[in-house]
């Protein structure tokens, strides 16, 4: 299927005023969203990345994409259903046939206290910033040149319950279906052969709630399969594979006058639980934790501390037969555990003017062992209410040795506009 040409003329209406249609308004992620039956939203997208994380699409991407969602409901609410999705070519000069992805599409019932979804959905866990050390439920497309890192979510299959009694909420999930995360490849990699779980019916996760006016908590737990893949060397050359994964993790926040401060922590216990097999993810201890502060009405500052721990360590350079050791360091870095221990911070500095429709937006992550880091600037410009236009970059940087520096070929500038109907 080739991706519709017309619709890559559509982009000079981006510039033109054009009205919201009446009677839509944004429909809430996860809400009961059914005042209109049958009611569409979404947006046409074109965009421009200097460089494209997926190699086929040349030195850079130019996207077109339609992005849409709606649902409808029964039984004063009761009832529902979501879809959610998109269609996009990352390369219409190259002619690269365009892609599809159902994002959600599921059924609710709910009643005072108990909620019932079956189907494709994003459940994301955790309440601090970007990084989510619990946040093991949700498929992450990282090759999609996308200016939010919201809209590289996916959902997967799942049956999710949930019973509130009073200030507590008891969770939990069943996921029977599996998807891996994407991940944009350097270029010159060798070909790699994927192996994927052939028992994804087995996973599971729960997490038990607890929240008030000024304060909210949780505890989860997940069984399953690592959504990042394993390296290792098999019979035809380097394989893919994703290893059982059990996270035990909690999380919490509060606010105090214009203050907000977040934590949260995870132990992920891997399948190499002594740390002997270098191409298996060790277990790791990962926590976040900090806060923002609005000054004035829109002029926020957030930052936040990183520690991740590896236990029973071992050194890629240790591995023998010596040959192999390149391919351990290249998995070691993939995971994030070249390091024993890991110190970083976050931040997140953004502020609106004009009525909020310009907005300016700074974010980064450093690793302070070998300064690596990803720099995220961006601007965004509402035009009315119909049209928006952004600019930005993204920034890898570090030595060669180390997790974003193995990167920086994908260090890109990128320009997007919008029609939201």
């Amino acid at each position: 299927m080739r991706f519709p040409k017309t619709l890559f003329f559509l982009i000079p209406l981006f510039l033109m005023p054009m009205p919201a249609p009446p009677g839509i308004g944004p429909l809430s992620h996860g809400v009961a969203w059914a005042e209109e039956v049958g009611a569409i939203t979404g947006s046409v997208r074109a965009s421009w990345w200097s460089e494209a994380k997926n190699p086929d699409a040349g030195p850079g991407a130019l996207s077109a994409s339609l992005w849409a969602k709606g649902g409808a409901s029964a039984f004063d609410g009761k009832t529902a259903f979501h879809g959610e999705g998109w269609l996009r070519s990352d390369s219409l000069i190259n002619h690269i046939p365009a892609k599809g992805e159902l994002r959600e599409g599921y059924f609710d019932f709910s009643t005072e206290n108990f909620d019932l979804r079956a189907g494709r959905q994003i459940i994301a866990w955790g309440r601090t910033d970007a990084v989510n050390p619990t946040d093991n439920l949700v498929m992450r497309d990282y090759t999609l040149h996308a200016p939010d890192d919201a809209d590289q979510k996916s959902g997967v299959g799942a049956l999710k319950g949930a019973y509130s009694a009073g200030d507590f909420r008891v969770i939990a999930v069943w996921l029977p279906e599996f998807r891996a995360n994407r991940l944009p490849f350097p270029k010159g990699m060798p070909s790699v052969s994927e192996v994927m779980p052939d028992n994804a019916l087995s996973q599971w996760a729960a997490k038990v709630e607890y929240a008030t006016g000024a304060y909210d908590c949780s505890v989860s737990f997940f069984d399953g399969f690592d959504r990042n893949p394993d390296f290792a060397l098999g019979g035809s050359g380097i394989t893919m594979r994703y290893s059982r994964l059990k996270v035990y993790g909690a999380d919490g926040a509060f606010t105090s006058g214009r203050y907000g401060f977040r934590a949260e922590a995870a132990y992920l216990a891997s399948e190499d639980a002594d740390g002997q097999d270098l191409f298996t993810k060790n277990p790791v201890f990962f926590a976040v934790a900090g806060g923002d502060r609005t000054f004035g009405d829109n002029f926020n500052i957030n930052l936040q501390y990183l520690f991740r721990q590896v236990t029973n360590y071992r050194a890629p350079g240790s591995i023998t037969p010596a040959a192999a050791i390149p391919l351990a360091e290249a998995a070691a870095f993939a995971a994030n555990q070249y390091d024993e221990t890991q110190h970083g911070v976050t931040f997140r500095i953004s502020d609106k003017w004009l009525n909020d429709t310009l907005e300016a937006e700074l974010a980064g992550l450093i690793w302070l062992q070998h300064g690596d880091s990803l720099i995220r600037p961006k601007i965004s410009y509402a035009l009315n209410d119909a049209v928006s236009l952004s600019v930005g970059a993204e920034s890898y940087q570090g030595p060669r040795n180390s997790f974003f520096g193995r990167l920086t070929e994908f260090t890109a500038f990128f320009a997007e506009s919008r029609w939201h109907f």
